[in-house]
Order: C-alpha cells, then structure tokens, then sequence
C-alpha cells in the first residue's frame, strides 16, 4: 500500500521553483520514471494526443532563453520536457487518430464523429496535455524532484522553431522545467479552506 501520508507531503511541499541548482542533474533512471508517468497519462478517449519532447541540451536552451522571457528556468534546470499537443490536421488529414484506435483493433468511426463534433480541437487537444503536465510535477515532488510549469514564452510558434518541431503536427502547449531547487520557498504553501472550495451536492 503507497503511504497516504508521504503523498500528501510531497503535494504539500511542492511549489514552482524559480532557482534551479544548475549542478544538479536528474538520473536517467529517474528521467525515464517521470516519463513513463506522463506516458500513462489519461487522456479523453484514450486518444493520447501529446508528444513530450526532452530537451537537454545547453546551446538549443540557450536559443530558447529570449523567446522564454529569459527565465533562468530554462537554462538552469537540469531537464526541460516540452509538452507538445497534436492539431486537428494531424488527427484528421494525417490520420492519427484513425490509426491509433484501429491499430488496437477498434472502429474509429464512432470516435472520429465525436472528436470532430468538438469545437476548437487545437484547444481541446492542449488541454488533454495538463493532465500529463500535473502527472508529472506531482510524481517528480513524490521522488524529491523539484518541477516549474511554464507558460511563460513569446509565442508557441517561436519556441517550436526554436526547437524544429513539426508544426504541421503539434503546437506547442506548455513547458515543464525538472531538477533540484537551489533554495527553499520564500513562504508557506497557501490555499483556500477545504470549506471554500469543496462542495458535497446534496438534492434538493
């Protein structure tokens, strides 16, 4: 049995970290955790509509410094991972989403009338990636890794040339920063009562 206690500590400590410890680096053993964790992600219909695009090295992060707002994250964290979400021509057009489906031997019919009956799939598929993005921040916490989600860049367009992702596929939806912090929060984690924002309906 995972110990509640240690779980809800991790959620407790985590916090978004501005300063990362540049001389710290995440083990590839730990990396490959992380990753399996947004790999298993749930996403609506089982779709699975992300890429997650690791980047390491010094001189691409670099490049990305300006279009990042020159957050420090981005070239003092020992891992980016770079949430990337299909767009509606990859799904359609180029067949993603009916080869996902039939080659784990279902009809996509039903599936493609749904999915194309949702307004704004770009937006739709860029949400399916936080899912993954809050899996991954919260299992890096549970093993001692410090994360920063970023939105925090000039453009999606300019950080996938930056990074020569196909645009034709995906666009980019968020970035997520992973390593060790190089100092503690400035203050403690605060949040609203459970009273203010749980709520049990009860039928009138």
């Amino acid at each position: 049995m995972i110990d509640k206690k240690e779980i809800l500590q991790a959620h407790q400590d985590r916090f978004a970290t501005k300063d990362f410890d540049s001389s710290k680096n995440i083990t590839d053993e730990d990396l490959n955790f992380i990753l399996e964790i947004a790999r298993l992600s749930p996403s609506s219909y089982g779709l699975e509509p992300w890429q997650f695009l690791v980047v390491e090295d010094a001189k691409v992060r670099q490049k990305l410094l300006p279009v990042a707002w020159g957050q420090a994250q981005i070239t003092d964290a020992s891992h980016l991972i770079v949430l990337l979400a299909r767009n509606e021509d990859s799904l359609f057009k180029q067949g993603y989403l009916r080869n996902h489906f039939e080659s784990r031997g279902i009809n996509s019919d039903f599936y493609a009338e749904n999915i194309g009956n949702i307004p704004n799939l770009d937006e739709w598929t860029k949400r399916q990636t936080y899912i993954a993005l809050g899996n991954i921040m919260s299992t890096a916490k549970m093993i001692n890794i410090d994360s920063c989600p970023m939105e925090g860049f000039s453009s999606a367009k300019e950080v996938a040339e930056v990074l020569g992702v196909d645009r034709t596929k995906f666009n980019v939806s968020a970035i997520v920063a992973l390593g060790y912090s190089s100092s503690e929060p400035k203050r403690e984690k605060q949040r609203l009562s459970p009273d203010e924002v749980i709520q049990f309906y009860q039928a009138s």
